[in-house]
């Protein structure tokens, strides 16, 4: 089975991340938001220790592009380390945001959101 790991990057991009999580869902696809406040998280885990496995078992990275994006220190690590486990992203991109850690060269098209 495919599993999902989304990423976002400010209060717009958690917006978005949770409707495609909610979707994804919806349609029977496994997928995981990188949220503190996740779903996916059960109360009393640590939002680090939870990161990480989680995004080693994914097949699929979602990145959700906000302008925030660049700006989130724990999204640029995500995405790091997606790099370094050489991890599919597909991209969610909001009009012109530019995108941290060169991904725009890491596919050929996007899907965009208003």
């Amino acid at each position: 089975m495919v599993r999902i790991f989304i990423i976002y990057g400010n209060k717009e991009g958690e917006r978005a991340g949770e409707k495609v999580n909610d979707y994804f869902k919806k349609n029977g696809l496994d997928s995981f938001l990188a949220a503190p406040k996740s779903p996916d998280i059960r109360i009393g885990e640590y939002f680090d220790k939870v990161i990480n496995p989680e995004l080693r078992e994914a097949n699929v990275v979602v990145v959700i592009g906000t302008p925030g994006l660049s700006y989130s220190r724990i999204a640029r690590g995500e995405i790091s380390l997606a790099k370094v486990l050489n991890k599919r992203f597909v991209p969610c991109v909001r009009g012109k945001t530019k995108l941290p850690l060169d991904l725009d060269k890491m596919w050929f098209g996007s899907s965009t959101f208003h």
